[in-house]
């Protein structure tokens, strides 16, 4: 068996997100002061957090979004958000758009579920894309992808995967405009069953 983290986009109002998110918890207004043990030196620290404190009596740990329009992204980590916005963005819109907003949190237990908002600058951006925009952006981030620290030589569906989710985006986007409501990115944790090759004579 082994981990994995799959993501997906869906569409919904706040309301909306609350409701598939029973038990989940918003984000103090202002930063609430934490005592903490550092993990180096095991001497207590106090933080600011925006992280609920109270307990999260009866909350799921997973948000059954069933009932939303969900599209899945294979390949597609916490950080390609972050990558979209500052490829297909301004520098002043990027500055607004590079911080992750977690509308919602979770319980803290191992394998739940994470939520976070997609910039709405971007969700405008990726909207408002000709059908020939979408061709050429998807290329483009297929072409970033490969140039940096990402997969150097990659497979061919690797590739094709890498320029489904600017279309993907792109979809949802217009979407979550028509209908007044917002995108949200959503990692699920679970686990994978590993196949083994059998060598030859077994």
């Amino acid at each position: 068996m082994g981990r994995v983290i799959e993501s997906s986009l869906f569409v919904a109002s706040l309301d909306e997100l609350r409701a598939v998110g029973a038990g989940w918890q918003t984000p103090p207004a202002q930063p609430v002061k934490l005592k903490v043990i550092n993990p180096f030196t095991v001497d207590p620290v106090e933080v600011a957090s925006t992280n609920p404190v109270a307990a999260f009596a009866g909350a799921a740990t997973k948000l059954d979004v069933s009932s939303l329009h969900v599209a899945p992204l294979n390949g597609f980590d916490s950080e390609d958000i972050d990558g979209l916005a500052w490829q297909f963005l301004g520098a002043a819109d990027y500055e607004v758009a590079r911080g992750f907003d977690v509308p919602l949190f979770g319980p803290p237990e191992e394998g739940t579920d994470g939520i976070y908002r997609v910039p709405v600058r971007l969700v405008e951006r990726f909207a408002r894309m000709s059908a020939a925009d979408v061709d050429a952006n998807a290329a483009h981030w297929a072409r970033f992808r490969k140039s940096g620290w990402y997969e150097q030589q990659p497979t061919a569906s690797v590739e094709e995967e890498w320029e489904d989710h600017v279309r993907v985006l792109a979809e949802v986007s217009r979407r979550a405009l028509s209908e007044n409501r917002q995108v949200f990115q959503r990692l699920s944790f679970g686990e994978r069953r590993l196949l083994r090759r059998k060598s030859r004579g077994e």
